[in-house]
């Protein structure tokens, strides 16, 4: 999809519905952020709210992440710059990812704003099976559902570093990620901002594999 060839959000989501289907076979793998965007809108339809409110009170708010939403109306001194691009300048404060710019920065696979005491909380609850402070975010057997995935690698949500170990991460495209170890009860947060100025900056990439390598003291195990 070229976002940029979609007046609106409208114009974007029928775009959307229109995309054919694609069936990977053996080894191949493609990525796409469509059923997230898809996912994000049946959450809105089933909870009869925005995606930004559903979360706060499902998630954010229970988690006490005070520091995290979509589209937050603050002083964009307070956000770190992503990329300096042609058609919007440099960005900052806003969704970097083109698609949810596209969909009022407010989708399913991108959008959010957080900080690193905020993602702690977050990361607790999985290692915590899904509680936090006694309330039950997600339900126990939905975060063992995790591991009886193993797409390339893949599962719901995340990637599997090692198929034998209850082990996840998930990294953004401007280098941010998270990584969980649910064996040993630990997590890792790195938040970055690899693509400023330019997306062109590979460099990060391959030292953040190497430091998600160091916190899982493992190589990674590739399909």
């Amino acid at each position: 999809m070229h976002v940029y060839s979609y007046a609106n959000k409208d114009e974007m989501i029928a775009a959307i519905f229109k995309q054919k289907l694609v069936y990977p076979t053996g080894t191949d793998m493609v990525y796409s952020d469509l059923n997230f965007i898809l996912l994000g809108m049946i959450i809105e339809k089933v909870d009869e709210e925005s995606l930004d409110k559903s979360l706060k009170t499902h998630v954010f708010e229970p988690l006490e992440m005070n520091n995290t939403g979509y589209c937050l109306n603050e002083n964009k001194r307070n956000f770190v710059p992503t990329e300096k691009t042609d058609k919007r300048g440099l960005i900052q404060g806003e969704v970097h990812d083109e698609t949810a710019y596209m969909l009022n920065g407010v989708s399913g696979n991108a959008g959010l704003f957080s900080t690193i005491g905020d993602l702690k909380n977050f990361c607790i609850m999985y290692l915590q099976k899904g509680k936090y402070k006694g309330k039950t975010i997600i339900p126990s057997d939905m975060i063992d559902t995790l591991f009886n995935y193993n797409f390339m690698g893949r599962t719901l949500g995340w990637q599997r570093w090692n198929k034998n170990s209850k082990t996840l991460w998930h990294t953004g495209f401007t280098g941010t990620s998270i990584a969980l170890d649910l064996d040993h009860s630990t997590f890792f947060i790195c938040l970055t901002n690899r693509v400023n100025p330019t997306r062109k900056n590979q460099k990060w990439i391959n030292v953040r594999r190497l430091a998600v390598s160091l916190f899982f003291n493992s190589p990674e195990q590739l399909p």
